[in-house]
């Protein structure tokens, strides 16, 4: 039924008595403030004084207490705050500041940002500006001591690092360049706020000693042994991390066909992910988006021929390199295996591929092996590598002697 159809048959029905139009609007009134009172954010609590006490958002001061003699001429006064607020965004809308930043996040899935990044806007979105006074408020009202006053409520009332109030604040200068873009102001103001300012108030970050987010040697050692008791396929993608640094989403995606045993090498050309909006797992383009070429060393060789002996005695053979009985072995079961496996007391700390892939970038450094051939085995970035060049020196003969020599050294640990 069209909306055409619907809107006739509730005029029939009102015309008719059928239905009561003020019953209608009763029980629409009822409904709407049902629901700003479930979204109302603060407790309305009474004191010992005998008045009931709650609190509505206040640009300036972050909140702002009202008080009444009755519960009900107190919700009376949350409702209609909330109703002006939602009038004021029907009233205004294309001015204000949650209609500018889904004109934003409609300009970014329109330049084809993954669903993961979409998704990362959204929740950090909720985080930050939802329910909150600037969400509703008009983007010509909004000065820089506006958008300090908002973020600071936000810091004093959750944990935030600041690396994640500087991706926010990124979020709102954009939004506000694209609102310059589109003629509807002619200054942003996120060019006079000095965000240092409110890191005072953010989350301490305390980046972990190298100790933790590498492998000892012991711990190595543990875990060569726990893949050789293990009688998990997963122990496979394990022993190719330790022998490669290879990331764990390109584990996962590892096919047969990318692998030449011929020619000695192996194509690194996609990675699995997993789509936070869709919830599923997806194979798509590796990290940086690049394919990259690996030697297969004699290491690498002998955990195939072990990993394809027993796919065939499992009947788990298929296009992906690491299958069990469900399918293709997924990521977040490759991170759960190591996670649990050095989940005891006899590990030093929990390990992760990403730890692993540390590691073997560690050893090779110190093994005297160029931050640009580190980079092209490991599909690192320049930046990563504290590398300024775009490509490796090295011939494919040498880095396979640099995977060999440092898988070795892990292998054997020493």
């Amino acid at each position: 039924m069209g909306k055409t159809d619907v809107d006739e048959v509730l005029r029939y029905a009102i015309e008719n008595e059928i239905i009561n139009y003020t019953d209608i609007e009763k029980k629409i009134a009822e409904t709407k403030r049902k629901k700003y009172l479930q979204e109302h954010k603060w407790t309305i609590s009474q004191g010992k004084d005998g008045y009931w006490r709650s609190y509505i958002p206040d640009i300036k001061k972050g909140r702002r207490m009202i008080k009444k003699k009755s519960k009900a001429d107190l919700e009376d006064m949350v409702v209609e705050y909330y109703q002006q607020a939602e009038e004021n965004l029907q009233e205004g809308e294309k001015y204000v500041f949650k209609s500018r930043f889904d004109e934003w996040l409609n300009l970014k899935k329109r330049c084809e940002r993954t669903d993961n990044t979409i998704y990362k806007y959204k929740t950090d979105y909720n985080r930050f500006f939802k329910g909150r006074e600037i969400e509703c408020m008009d983007i010509r009202r909004i000065d820089e001591a506006v958008i300090m006053s908002s973020f600071k409520e936000v810091l004093l009332e959750k944990e935030i690092p600041y690396r994640a109030l500087k991706s926010a604040f990124k979020y709102v200068d954009n939004v506000f360049e694209k609102s310059i873009r589109d003629k509807l102001i002619e200054q942003n103001p996120c060019r006079y706020v000095e965000l240092q300012f409110l890191r005072k108030f953010c989350k301490p970050e305390v980046e972990n000693p190298a100790d933790k987010r590498t492998l000892s040697s012991n711990d190595r050692d543990k875990i060569i042994k726990k893949i050789k008791k293990s009688s998990n396929p997963v122990r496979f993608t394990v022993a190719l991390a330790l022998c490669t640094g290879m990331r764990v989403g390109e584990l996962a995606a590892l096919k047969w066909s990318d692998i030449n045993f011929k020619e000695n090498i192996v194509t690194i050309r996609s990675s699995e992910k997993y789509n936070r909006l869709t919830k599923e797992f997806v194979i798509s383009t590796t990290k940086n988006e690049k394919v990259r070429i690996i030697p297969l060393t004699p290491e690498m060789r002998e955990i195939f021929d072990e990993n394809k002996k027993a796919a065939i005695k499992n009947g788990c053979v298929g296009e992906f390199v690491f299958m069990n009985s469900k399918g293709r072995i997924h990521s977040r079961v490759i991170s759960d295996w190591i996670r649990n496996a050095t989940d005891t007391k006899e590990f030093e700390h929990h390990a992760s591929i990403h730890g692993i892939r540390r590691t073997f970038n560690s050893i090779m450094r110190e093994n005297g092996v160029s931050a640009e051939t580190a980079a092209a085995l490991l599909g690192h970035t320049k930046e990563v590598n504290n590398n300024h060049y775009t490509y490796s020196i090295r011939g494919m003969k040498e880095k396979e002697e640099i995977l060999s020599a440092t898988s070795k050294k892990i292998l054997n640990n020493n």
